[in-house]
């Protein structure tokens, strides 16, 4: 048996045309011209020290919104099921029952916890991976969160798993993991792939670009 852990946001997720459509909702109900629109965002991603902080819910406090109503209804913007579900990767549920046969699922993803869940949930996925397989940090590649991930995926007299891929679209993610030997990395790239600059920054890299090649 196999273990997958999946980045999220570019990943599973179709992040760009997601966010597109949240953010674009939002101005329209702010009634907020394009321009000062995204000077507001600009400045909000200027208080993050990582762009992968953001939440909604943050974001909206930093708007100063002052009807409930509206809050809600800006929010609403990102927890859209319909938007969350016509955003998820075809190459991924299309592939899906195949890796549920082979492969315990799990995550390998940065950002704010509740909000990486909240996605998953309204994605439909959230129920297919095993909730010990979850890895979910502010920064999936400190020296901390990396220890954490070895204790997690460490064989035990009882089981291992045959092989255990990690699939993210970022290269820096997946160079952090060569301290860890029982990963094997992979680089989801769905775009004109860069083989050659990323093969030479990870030793035993796996390059796709479909999760079908999985």
């Amino acid at each position: 048996m196999n273990l997958i852990l999946f980045d999220i946001d570019n990943t599973l997720l179709d992040t760009p045309r997601y966010a597109g459509v949240a953010f674009e909702r939002m101005r329209q109900i702010l009634d907020m011209s394009e321009i000062d629109f995204a000077q507001r965002k600009d400045a909000f991603y200027q208080t993050l020290e990582e762009s992968t902080d953001f939440s909604p819910e943050q974001f909206v406090a930093f708007l100063k919104v002052e009807e409930e109503v509206q809050r809600v209804d800006l929010l609403q913007c990102w927890y859209d099921e319909a938007l969350l579900n016509h955003c998820v990767f075809v190459d991924f549920t299309r592939n899906l029952e195949r890796f549920q046969t082979k492969c315990v699922l799990g995550i390998f993803s940065q950002g704010n916890a509740e909000f990486q869940i909240k996605k998953l949930q309204l994605m439909g996925i959230y129920g297919i991976f095993e909730q010990k397989y979850l890895f979910i940090k502010e920064r999936k590649s400190s020296p901390e969160s990396l220890q954490e991930l070895q204790a997690l995926i460490e064989p035990s007299e009882d089981f291992s798993f045959s092989q255990i891929l990690v699939v993210d679209d970022k290269v820096e993610y997946l160079k952090a993991l060569h301290q860890i030997s029982q990963v094997s990395p992979v680089l989801i790239q769905r775009e004109t792939p860069d083989k050659v600059s990323a093969e030479n920054e990870i030793p035993g890299l796996r390059i796709v670009s479909s999760l079908s090649d999985l």
